[in-house]
């Protein structure tokens, strides 16, 4: 079915180039920013928000790839002495981080009643109508299953 051509001349978007569309339905600028369409930066604001930004970014490398130190009251008067203190605190700081806990088993007053537990042995050691792994204890099962149901044969 085709339309006429007075339908087809009054279409209000007749002509025009998808830019025009598109422009045209654009949702306006969100109010919590600042649109610099309405509101120009000066040079003098551009050049303050550049030095605040690049003074982080110096901060931020600082923080993230130096270690700090710092001097303690007991540290002593000497360089000497405080390189000493120095020192110790980072072999602590590496004793720390390799995380010594987590690696080696940690000995406890109980370990004699946890490690040889009769109960837990007898849990493990008793026997099992299943069929084993050993091949005389395989004979033990079929000899057990005999006396249960008969011979099989």
């Amino acid at each position: 079915m085709e339309q006429s051509p007075m339908l087809l001349s009054s279409r209000p978007n007749k002509g025009k180039k998808m830019a025009d569309l598109v422009h045209n339905r654009l949702a306006p600028p969100p109010g919590g920013g600042v649109n610099p369409q309405y509101v120009p930066l000066d040079a003098n604001e551009s050049h303050r928000n550049y030095e605040i930004a690049s003074n982080m970014r110096k901060m931020a490398h600082i923080v993230n790839t130096t270690i700090m130190r710092v001097m303690l009251p007991n540290d002593g008067k000497r360089p000497d002495q405080w390189k000493k203190a120095q020192d110790a605190r980072q072999q602590e700081w590496y004793h720390q981080a390799s995380m010594p806990y987590y690696s080696n088993f940690m000995h406890t007053p109980t370990d004699a009643q946890r490690l040889n537990n009769p109960a837990q042995a007898a849990a493990f050691n008793q026997r099992q109508l299943s069929i084993p792994s050993s091949y005389g204890q395989f004979y033990a099962f079929m000899h057990a299953l005999a006396a249960a149901f008969g011979n099989l044969s």
